[in-house]
């Protein structure tokens, strides 16, 4: 797992999740979307937290509970009721990763991968494209061998004795198989990428790998974002546009890395989503402004679903939360719904963080020692404090 000092993050989508530890480990939060911190420190839980598109996970030393929008099963609770409050769900042991896409959720369990919600595109990875309501192993994996998992809006992938495998929609070749357009119902091996893979990214239809702290990326590419050499598409291409990199987070039309403590962001950027104050779009990596130094935690969202009132990042700076980009449900934490082009401290956390995670319009923290608190869109519940409302200020999630 993580240790409480290393650099976290992930994606939106979904991301990344989220995404690499400085050690090198790999956990969920480093890969597609959820975040992670080790109970290195006395009285600190093991908390990891997955921001879908309008559901949202987490686990706190292995016990997973998700909350929020439940009408294709993704609660994992066996049946399609939403729920304001988190409810727990039934796993084979601890949970060692985690992560939330647009209507499905999965889990790493015991070396194994387990997927839930909805099975359409063979998403789950159950060999079929039924939906499952509670949790259901993933077919053609490595046995007791998977380590990291992300998910998207409408595929999945997993790192399994170090190499990357994919399953479900593959419009934009973002299964990494060579090929565009059909789907796989069962997991895949993504080709052209050498093992030794520490963490995922993924969003919308692309995906994105660190391995010895380089990225590389396949799939959707709009016109640069991905920030590789070419154009994009099913091959997987080195990221080129920073030289190395300790965590990446991709959203829907932009990404961002963080080398050293210091967070760069490239592509689209004219709602703010490049942090650097310019409301425009760059194919080079831009630095964010006022974060030079000192981030321990990134999230990326924006690339469950193509909506782009969702794209916003979040980042953890000496235990504030910083975020910028869009802001239509108040998920920067600033008040208001006004853009921010440079990071802004959210208002009114009740103690310093230690990690952050973006989903489809909301964001969440985890506080000092054990508290989760989220804020932005909520009207589906995925706040997770009993109300199904939007809160422009931070609300503490119900504990499990």
């Amino acid at each position: 797992m993580l240790a409480a000092s290393s650099l976290i993050a992930s994606c939106g989508r979904v991301g990344f999740e989220p995404l690499s530890s400085l050690s090198g480990n790999a956990s969920d939060a480093s890969a597609a979307d959820a975040t992670d911190v080790d109970a290195a420190t006395p009285g600190f839980a093991n908390i990891q937290i997955a921001g879908g598109w309008l559901h949202t996970c987490a686990s706190i030393d292995g016990r997973v509970a998700c909350w929020g929008l439940g009408a294709s099963g993704q609660l994992g609770r066996g049946d399609n009721l939403s729920s304001a409050v988190p409810r727990t769900v039934a796993l084979p042991g601890p949970a060692t990763a985690i992560t939330a896409g647009r209507d499905h959720s999965c889990a790493v369990s015991l070396g194994d991968a387990y997927c839930w919600g909805s099975g359409a595109d063979g998403r789950l990875g159950s060999g079929d494209l039924l939906d499952r309501l509670e949790p259901n192993l993933v077919e053609g994996l490595p046995i007791g061998g998977v380590t990291a998992i992300g998910a998207a809006r409408f595929s999945t992938c997993a790192v399994a004795n170090g190499e990357v495998y994919c399953w479900g929609r593959n419009s934009g070749g973002q299964l990494g198989i060579n090929e565009m357009q059909g789907a796989s119902t069962v997991p895949v091996l993504a080709q052209g990428l050498a093992s030794g893979v520490d963490a995922l990214a993924l969003a919308a239809d692309r995906a994105c790998a660190v391995r010895d702290r380089k990225g590389y990326c396949w799939g959707h590419d709009h016109s640069g974002d991905l920030g590789t050499a070419g154009n994009g598409g099913s091959t997987i291409e080195e990221v080129v546009v920073v030289p190395t990199l300790d965590a990446l987070g991709i959203g829907l039309q932009h990404a961002c890395g963080v080398l050293d403590g210091a967070v760069s962001c490239w592509g689209r950027g004219v709602s703010g989503e490049l942090g650097d104050g310019m409301l425009q779009s760059s194919t080079t990596a831009v630095q964010v402004s006022g974060l030079e130094s000192g981030v321990t935690s990134m999230s990326v969202g924006g690339g469950i679903v193509e909506a782009a009132e969702i794209d916003s990042s979040c980042a953890v700076q000496d235990g504030n939360v910083l975020c910028w980009g869009r802001n239509d449900y108040g998920q920067l934490g600033s008040g208001d719904t006004a853009v921010l082009a440079t990071p802004a401290t959210v208002q009114g956390l009740a103690a310093p963080a230690r990690l952050v995670e973006v989903g489809g319009g909301h964001a969440c923290a985890v506080l000092e020692p054990n508290t989760i608190a989220c804020w932005g869109r909520g009207t589906d519940g995925q706040l997770g404090h009993d109300f199904f409302a939007d809160s422009f200020a931070p609300v503490v999630v119900q504990s499990w």
